[in-house]
């Protein structure tokens, strides 16, 4: 890329994971923040996308803490966090009631 912009980082990873490339969506953004770039809120909605197509709660939970020390800053960066939360609270909920059920 000749330009490195998070505009241009987050077409990427955003393209790769509407192409199903969710692997590489996930390269991109570790290399992103190795590059020391700071993500915006539509990055972490399509890095987390990829998470999501990657189901790699592992690395869900990464985004999650970066984006949490940037919700702190940013009111939609808050509720977005707070979004995420949800979802991964809903995912260890219904993990337990699955195993509720099996005994």
């Amino acid at each position: 890329m000749p330009a490195r912009d998070v505009v241009a980082w987050t077409a990427m990873i955003a393209g790769y994971t509407s192409c199903s490339h969710h692997s590489h969506a996930w390269a991109l953004f570790c290399e992103m923040v190795r590059n020391e770039m700071e993500p915006n809120a539509f990055t972490f909605s399509s890095v987390l996308k990829a998470c999501k197509g990657m189901k790699a709660l592992s690395c869900g939970a990464l985004v999650h803490g970066g984006l949490s020390s940037k919700a702190c800053r940013d009111p939609f960066m808050w509720k977005m966090h707070s979004w995420t939360c949800l979802v991964v609270y809903q995912r260890q909920i219904r993990t337990s009631m699955k195993c509720l059920e099996e005994i």
